[in-house]
């Protein structure tokens, strides 16, 4: 009966070192969780800053190409409408060189 009882004590200690193993291997499991979920956080904050980041760069990019396009067809329609201007001058030279032919030819005859 001695044996017997000294069998369940022995049984009974062993069964609380499982527990206390098992509580401190959950516990151990709780903390890698946790730093895991702050070593996550950390990295998506990192990301989201990144991210802002290259959307104001990205911005500012299609903002200048915007302005760079305008610039470039407002030069274009300067470079045209003063191509038109000069063609405009230069036919009016031509008329009045008709004009002076005529009268020259008309004096002469």
């Amino acid at each position: 009966a001695e044996e017997a009882l000294t069998l369940q004590r022995e049984l009974d200690a062993l069964k609380r070192v499982l527990v206390e193993q098992r509580l401190e291997m959950e516990e151990a499991t709780r903390v890698r969780v946790s730093e895991a979920e702050a070593a996550g956080q950390a990295v998506a904050s990192a990301l989201e800053g990144r991210l802002e980041v290259l959307g104001g760069r990205l911005a500012a990019a299609e903002a200048e190409r915007d302005r760079s396009v305008e610039q470039g067809r407002k030069a274009q329609r300067e470079q045209s409408e003063g191509y038109t201007a000069w063609e405009r001058e230069r036919q009016q030279l031509l008329n009045r060189l008709d004009a002076a032919e005529a009268d020259g030819r008309e004096q002469l005859a």
